[in-house]
């Protein structure tokens, strides 16, 4: 009962919110309860329960700035998502398609690191997250042309190779959503900071500063997400 009502101070979830918004205030606000537990924990074991509770504390702060933009995380979610979908069904007369490098892979690590920069620095950051902070629309424009680009290359793939690739582009989408997220932000707080700071009356460059904060935390999911798409690639490729 006195979880519930803790609980209740964190995070408020109001009737007919998505199940996305709702998984994600309990895992934050788990999180924060743990390293409220972490804090009274005994002194012997003061050393490891500091480390603990400055993980649960970070990755609760993280999480809670997905949850405050779990809108545009859900509506990206279906526009990116919906994109790869038409991407396999185009017509191959209309293909835009574009091969993209191959990493050969010799030196697993070095491959994963390669993978993982090219999607972080060129992809997410460059391509999706600078391109909204220019002008918003542009991101979730970069994120269609992505998604698209992912559907028509496992259209032109195997059964099998469809089924190893899935897990990557789950991991990398959601990325690359996340990193959409953040772009759309920037762009709005500068061109109209009331659409993502509500009454706070913040002028664009107060906005622009809070914006640029809160995709920091965004960006710890994009790091940890493509870290992992990318070691998921590099294992189906060397299996392959």
């Amino acid at each position: 009962m006195k979880e519930l009502k803790f609980r209740s101070k964190l995070c408020f979830i109001g009737e007919g919110e998505s199940s996305i918004a709702v998984f994600i205030c309990v895992v934050s606000d788990a999180l924060k309860l743990l390293a409220k537990g972490i804090s009274r924990s005994s002194s012997g074991d003061l050393f490891q329960a500091r480390g603990l509770k400055v993980v649960g504390r970070f990755f609760g702060r993280a999480l809670s700035s997905v949850w405050g933009r779990w809108r545009f995380f859900v509506a990206l979610c279906w526009l990116f998502f919906g994109s790869v979908l038409a991407g396999a069904l185009l017509p191959k007369e209309a293909s835009f398609f574009v091969e993209e490098p191959v990493f050969v892979v010799g030196d697993a690590w070095l491959a994963v690191f390669r993978i993982f920069f090219s999607n972080l620095v060129l992809s997410a950051f460059l391509m999706v997250t600078v391109s909204g902070l220019v002008f918003f629309a542009f991101s979730s424009t970069i994120l269609v042309i992505r998604g698209m680009t992912w559907g028509e290359l496992l259209s032109r793939s195997t059964t099998g190779a469809f089924l190893t690739a899935v897990p990557t582009l789950m991991f990398e989408g959601a990325a690359y959503v996340l990193a959409s997220v953040a772009g759309i932000v920037l762009g709005f707080s500068w061109l109209r900071p009331r659409w993502v700071y509500g009454e706070e009356g913040l002028s664009r460059v107060e906005a622009l500063k809070k914006a640029f904060r809160e995709c920091l935390w965004l960006y710890v999911w994009v790091v940890l997400l493509l870290a992992v798409a990318a070691v998921i690639e590099v294992a189906t490729l060397a299996a392959a």
